[in-house]
């Protein structure tokens, strides 16, 4: 949501064509960190590298057959959709085969509700503020602050343990 003012502000004007790639890419980032966890933490820990290898190996296929078709199409756009659907694909394998070894559970609608708010916030703050790096420092402030302010009201296990250590450091302090 903020990939336009982000690379305006990082690289200029002449970097407008990156602005869609980033936007594909971001896709990539809940993924990566869900098949890091599990391929890294987890299933190297239990033993299980052949898992790892089995969805490294989907996901490699499907990155060629993908770059292979969409590079032609869509130059640099094409390669970021092949990566996002290629890090999906290996986090899915791995899921899927990992199944009986892990349990992975999730708050989908706390998520969902925490997201929206924090979408509405983001938009608000750049329908109304013309600066850039004004724009772009509250959107990440208040569609952070949003997000984690929203979980938190959910009694979410992970954002109520950071609540609690922040306002341990602040009574310490």
């Amino acid at each position: 949501m903020v990939a336009d003012d982000a690379i305006f502000i990082a690289f200029g004007s002449g970097f407008d064509g990156s602005i869609l790639t980033s936007r594909i890419l971001s896709l990539s980032i809940i993924t990566v960190a869900y098949n890091n966890f599990i391929g890294l933490q987890v299933l190297a820990t239990l033993g299980k590298e052949k898992i790892t290898t089995i969805s490294t190996i989907c996901g490699a296929i499907t990155n060629v057959v993908m770059n292979y078709f969409l590079i032609r199409a869509f130059q640099h756009n094409g390669a970021a959709v092949a990566s996002a659907t290629t890090e999906c694909v290996v986090t899915l394998v791995q899921i899927i085969l990992s199944a009986r070894y892990i349990k992975i559970t999730y708050k989908l609608k706390s998520i969902m509700i925490s997201c929206i708010i924090m979408t509405v916030g983001v938009l608000l703050i750049k329908a109304f503020i013309p600066y850039q790096i004004t724009r772009l420092i509250g959107c990440i402030v208040i569609g952070g602050g949003l997000y984690s302010f929203m979980m938190y009201r959910m009694k979410d296990s992970f954002a109520m343990l950071i609540a609690d250590r922040v306002v341990g450091k602040i009574k310490k302090a």
